[in-house]
């Protein structure tokens, strides 16, 4: 064994991962990077405080660190921010005037400090990308992406804001900012009405499972309601069954019975609870047809 090797070869422990959260379903999880895009005057930022509204309240969330580094505290203050969403619990909000380094150099002293799941449980809102670096710079952009991917890999959970061209056509900058993060959104504004700013979220790029979103902004109240379309009025708990139960089905298309079924999403055959909802779930996101002799589920298309 060389000295140069020790503690840096992966281990089976390394591959017992944790769980990772859902925040918003089918949009924001734990330890990932996401980045959203716009072309100017889109309502980014609305957007940003009705999301780290809903994270703030998730029951494993320690913090929110906000980094607003465009905005001044008299803009926001005109904005009721003060009210509405800095005094928040758990939210904590950062301006460019009370650094005591540059934006970028607040972002390298943020990663240095993240070891080993340091950052775990803690959200990283950026905003936006134009007010840390030189978005054109490469050398700029690698760095500031560097030091999001560490703090993602201490744990953390990173959402950038970033700009499209002015056509808003494409993203803008270094193509790292389309490579790096875990998941990059399209962000477009649909309506302004009243205090309600309606949005279009289209995923662009994503490492994994991502989906396109529609939702609203009151921005007095900085609620935030998604369109969950066949999933509206369902808890978290609920879609993320049904998203599971279905993703087993569509493997088994000549139906499974409902004791491999449960068994293949890590339920117990004699789950009470999970009886319960698939009866209440079947026919709306699957049915129930005798084959052979026995009853198996086969998923709506």
């Amino acid at each position: 064994m060389f000295d140069w090797e020790d503690g840096i070869v992966l281990t089976t422990e390394d591959f017992v991962s944790k769980k990772r959260l859902v925040y918003i379903e089918n949009f924001i999880y734990s330890n990932a990077i996401t980045l959203i895009y716009s072309a100017p005057k889109q309502g980014k930022t609305w957007l940003s405080y009705g999301i780290a509204k809903v994270i703030s309240k998730h029951k494993d969330v320690k913090e929110v660190f906000y980094f607003d580094m465009d905005n001044p505290i008299e803009e926001l203050k005109e904005r009721g921010i003060n009210e509405s969403f800095a005094q928040l619990p758990k939210i904590k909000y950062i301006v460019k005037s009370k650094l005591k380094t540059t934006p970028l150099g607040q972002l390298k002293r943020i990663a240095q400090g993240a070891g080993a799941r340091a950052y775990e449980n803690y959200i990283f809102f950026l905003d936006t990308t134009k007010d840390f670096v030189n978005m054109y710079a490469t050398a700029q952009a690698e760095e500031f992406m560097n030091y999001a991917k560490d703090i993602r890999d201490a744990g953390g959970t990173v959402i950038i804001l970033h700009h499209a061209t002015k056509s808003g056509s494409t993203i803008s900058g270094d193509a790292v900012f389309i490579n790096s993060p875990d998941t990059v959104y399209e962000l477009k504004q649909l309506k302004k009405e009243n205090n309600t700013l309606s949005y279009s979220l289209n995923a662009t790029h994503a490492r994994g499972k991502a989906m396109d979103i529609t939702c609203k902004i009151n921005t007095k109240t900085l609620e935030l309601e998604l369109d969950r379309g066949e999933f509206g009025g369902m808890s978290e708990e609920e879609i993320l069954f049904v998203q599971s139960i279905i993703d087993v089905l569509k493997e088994n298309e000549d139906g499974i019975n409902k004791s491999n079924l449960l068994a293949a999403i890590g339920r117990r055959r004699d789950d009470k609870g999970s009886f319960k909802l698939l009866e209440r779930f079947t026919n709306k996101f699957w049915i129930i047809k005798t084959v052979r002799n026995q009853k198996v589920f086969r998923v709506i298309e």
